[in-house]
């Protein structure tokens, strides 16, 4: 069984005994393999709960994740991992965009608002989807005032 935390301590007690350049160098590399591991196991971690988003179809969330972690990674088949889940995601937005605008078009604001939110909180710059937005709220809005 591994015993990582007291390997910790022993490693320090070790170190306040002699210490050498070697095993302040073994020390060393013993805590950037850990770093190493730590990462990957986080990264690993994380485009699960990715993958969960996606197929949950939390869309918005799931961005916001791989946004966050391709900031915090440079490795390249990390980042490819990372682009194939964010192309995913924009494949399903267009679905979404369509089935935005066929509720619009049928004067069902309210699944509009839901659909175009999620397609602008993942595609900040789609006008087109927040020009849609816009004037469903304000149709929204009027019907909300007119009935209440």
């Amino acid at each position: 069984m591994k015993d990582y935390p007291n390997a910790d301590t022993r490693t320090d007690a070790a170190l306040a005994a002699s210490r050498t350049a070697e095993a302040t160098a073994l020390k060393k590399q013993i805590t950037a393999i850990r770093g190493k591991a730590d990462t990957a196991a986080t990264f690993d971690a994380t485009v699960a709960d990715i993958d969960k988003l996606i197929g949950s179809g939390q869309l918005v969330s799931a961005q916001r994740k791989i946004n966050a972690l391709g900031r915090t990674t440079s490795d390249q088949a990390k980042q490819a991992s990372l682009d194939t889940r964010a192309q995913a995601i924009l494949d399903k937005i267009k679905d979404i965009y369509a089935q935005g605008v066929d509720a619009y078009r049928a004067e069902n604001y309210k699944d509009a608002i839901s659909l175009l939110e999620t397609v602008v909180g993942v595609q900040v710059d789609y006008e087109q989807a927040g020009d849609y937005l816009d004037k469903a709220r304000q149709k929204q809005k009027v019907i909300d005032q007119v009935g209440g």
